[in-house]
């Protein structure tokens, strides 16, 4: 920006922001029916492991899933049509298909939680709806977590800091930084 100063900056970055990906167990494809309920999705902070959740500051998002939604693709889509912060997705390899749900944005604060009220009156097993649960605080892994959401970590002239995206503002008067990759030692910046 027009108010950036001249200047010399040492930066390091030791991590990306990132979201929590999940994924389910394997069917048989898209359309398969998986179960009906409803799945309440939670956004909040996973520490330590498997984890302590500590819910964000919105309620969570309840997904009705009725019988005409009970498929692979029905739940991908009631999932992306209630706006609870993640997105759903399916993918297809040569074993079959798994539902992929994402954190919609980057940072600690986007990890998320699923529960589960299953039709078929077993909320803990893997059989119909339940077998979409996450919730390790409660022993209930049912889907598998790629890695936790996190924020980016750098260091600015030995500075630390962080940030839920993967743009630093205000850092620096003037200058905004986009961060791409991770770097094993500091990188110089010059304003000019």
């Amino acid at each position: 920006g027009g108010s950036a100063l001249p200047g010399r900056y040492s930066v390091q970055v030791s991590s990306l922001a990132q979201g929590q990906p999940l994924t389910s167990a394997t069917y048989g494809g898209t359309s398969s029916v998986v179960g009906t309920g409803t799945l309440s999705i939670q956004l909040g902070t996973w520490t330590g492991s498997p984890g302590t959740f500590a819910p964000g500051s919105a309620a969570a998002v309840q997904v009705a899933i009725g019988a005409g939604q009970a498929t692979l693709a029905g739940i991908r889509d009631e999932i992306n049509a209630a706006n609870a912060g993640v997105t759903a997705s399916i993918v297809t390899d040569a074993s079959g298909s798994r539902l992929a749900l994402r954190s919609s944005s980057t940072g600690a604060a986007q990890g998320f939680r699923i529960e589960v009220t299953d039709d078929d009156a077993d909320d803990t097993d893997a059989a119909g709806l339940s077998g979409l649960a996450y919730d390790p605080q409660a022993g209930i892994t049912r889907m598998t977590r790629a890695q936790a959401a996190g924020n980016a970590q750098a260091t600015v002239n030995g500075i630390s800091v962080s940030s839920a995206t993967n743009e630093l503002s205000g850092v620096v008067d003037g200058l905004s930084l986009t961060l791409s990759r991770t770097t094993a030692s500091p990188g110089e910046l010059t304003v000019a």
